[in-house]
């Protein structure tokens, strides 16, 4: 009965490790670093350095707190997902996108009304993994919104998910 708990403590530990793994920098398209500071009234000062990167592959785990859960969005109108993030939740996100559609879309990413990713091309066909991580503060926050249309007026099939971990 021992080596029984011993087994699934193991099996337990082995998956929360591979589920909290990041993505090497070397599979990384391009990495940017944006730093910000508000200041809300006299007492509350924000600051942040976000660093982000575009992966080629989808990594989101199912464990992690995810504010975009498996959206599929098809038709003609442009998709919008806004989000909020709490640092409790911890100081990465991905967020996952695969355009199934015949056109390339446009991805625009933003944190509190500041674009970090602007109009980046996903071609027909393709996937990306825009990875963000807080240098400074205690966790990602803030409030965030996924915005991805075309320039064409092609229908969209789309696949998003968020995760923050």
């Amino acid at each position: 009965m021992l080596r029984k708990k011993r087994m699934c403590a193991s099996a337990l530990l082995v998956a929360m490790i591979s589920l909290t793994t990041v993505v090497p920098a070397s599979a990384a398209e391009s990495v940017t670093s944006h730093s910000a500071q508000t200041s809300v009234g006299s007492v509350t000062q924000e600051v942040s350095s976000i660093k982000t990167r575009i992966i080629d592959e989808q990594v989101i785990f199912p464990m992690d707190d995810s504010p975009i859960r498996s959206a599929v969005h098809r038709g003609y109108a442009a998709y919008t997902g806004k989000f909020t993030l709490s640092p409790n939740n911890g100081k990465h996100m991905n967020i996952y996108v695969k355009n199934s559609s015949s056109s390339p879309v446009y991805v625009v990413i933003s944190r509190n009304g500041t674009e970090i990713h602007s109009d980046y091309q996903l071609g027909a066909g393709s996937q990306k993994t825009f990875y963000f991580e807080e240098l400074v503060a205690s966790g990602l926050s803030g409030d965030w919104e996924v915005y991805i249309y075309n320039r064409t007026g092609a229908q969209y099939d789309l696949n998003i998910n968020a995760r923050q971990f």
